[in-house]
């Protein structure tokens, strides 16, 4: 890698930039930052960074003010942030040996969305670092992006380990509303000079699905499914979709969207998350357990998504016992202790447990007469049931001693 500017667009950023600036000084060799019409201390700030601030009266347009800031660049390579960004791995970025062909790198954008439905923790691919060239530049008035000159360039775009936190949509639901009313108006101008514009009509499905109106929503998403040239955008509208009958209460039109998104984008988390939640809803516990485990496969991989979700191990391992509890509790009812005995084991062999796997675990291990297992679980139970269940633990202890002198006998 040789030289790196990074190019900012903001307006009345204080309580963010210096974060932001702190974060990316030490790895770029420009600042080059559009102020858009800052009346705090946004400017003194970048200055202090060593910015080269300009002017530029805003328009409306995103594009047309992150254009400014690229065209003001004199390095080869160009990383662009908000400043609620923070750049977290800028050596990773130093380190980069880009091939000739090589014209872009997309990077991995982590942020936590406050959403009416709670909070999630979202993983995005966007082509934030690319090199220096007149034909890349910003297309969109909103949700601007460089992708459409880069995939005009037929140049290759690779993946890297770039990482980048973003703040900003962890703030209120009432700024998050506000963000979202702010941006849908500025989509509609979009679509109202280009009707064909298919990412734009993604971006306003997924802004209206977060506002809550998922009529709308349900429009402007179809015609990206049905229209968009990039996998990665009908793989994401599609997830929506998924939330959207979700929302409905419509399963079965739920699970259809996670696997047309699971057919466009096979390497993501999101279509085996929701796949997974939902055939578990539907007891087919198996099934389930298979999407999880794809899960766990491409939470190490480069997502294909734009959208995608990180979901914590927590989470994880309560779905994974909710699906081997349910196994093993149908087993039982069905009278079949190897089956259930096996379920706990394949359990316990993939690091989860529970106090209802273990308990049924026990008494399995015990009709198998496989009184070593047995004697682990029991003691498994004795260290992890809460100190207030003294009945449960002088019973399992009893049933510990049995086991012993069974076996000594």
């Amino acid at each position: 890698m040789t030289s790196i500017s990074l190019c900012m667009i903001v307006k009345n950023e204080e309580k963010y930039l210096p974060g932001c600036l702190e974060s990316a000084r030490p790895f770029v060799d420009e600042i080059i930052i559009v102020d858009t019409g800052s009346t705090d201390s946004t400017v003194a700030i970048a200055e202090q960074y060593g910015a080269k601030v300009f002017r530029f009266p805003w328009n409306g347009n995103f594009s047309d003010a992150r254009n400014v800031s690229i065209r003001h660049a004199t390095s080869d390579w160009i990383l662009y942030l908000d400043a609620d960004e923070r750049l977290l791995t800028g050596n990773e970025m130093r380190g980069l040996m880009p091939t000739q062909s090589t014209i872009a790198y997309s990077v991995s954008i982590r942020s936590k969305h406050i959403l009416p439905s709670g909070t999630v923790e979202q993983v995005n691919q966007y082509q934030r670092f690319f090199r220096r060239h007149p034909k890349i530049f910003f297309e969109g008035v909103v949700h601007e992006q460089v992708l459409p000159s880069l995939m005009r360039m037929k140049k290759n775009i690779a993946s890297c380990e770039l990482f980048i936190e973003h703040l900003g949509y962890g703030e209120s639901l009432e700024k998050i509303n506000e963000k979202c009313l702010r941006n849908s108006e500025m989509l509609l101008r979009q679509l109202e000079k280009n009707p064909y514009d298919y990412y734009a009509h993604y971006q306003l499905g997924n802004t209206y699905g977060v506002m809550q109106r998922y009529d709308e929503a349900e429009v402007h998403l179809l015609k990206a499914v049905e229209n968009d040239r990039n996998v990665s955008i009908r793989g994401s509208a599609s997830n929506i979709l998924v939330e959207l009958e979700m929302n409905r209460s419509n399963l079965d039109r739920a699970e259809h969207w996670c696997r047309q998104s699971l057919k466009y984008v096979p390497v993501q988390v999101m279509g085996y998350w929701f796949l997974s939640g939902i055939l578990t809803h539907k007891k087919k516990y198996d099934e389930a357990l298979q999407m999880i485990e794809q899960i766990r496969k491409n939470s190490k991989k480069p997502t294909g998504l734009a959208h995608d979700l990180a979901i914590a191990q927590g989470e994880i391992n309560y779905r994974s016992i909710v699906c081997y509890e349910g196994i093993a509790n149908n087993a039982v009812v069905e009278g079949d202790s190897a089956l259930a005995h096996a379920a706990v084991t394949k359990a316990e062999q993939v690091g989860i447990r529970s106090l209802k796997l273990q308990t049924i675990g026990i008494q399995t291990a015990l009709s198998l007469n496989e009184y070593d297992i047995a004697v682990e679980r029991i003691d498994f139970m004795l260290r992890n049931l809460p100190p207030e269940s003294v009945s449960q633990k002088e019973r399992f202890a009893v049933i510990r001693k049995k086991i012993e002198a069974m076996c000594v006998a």
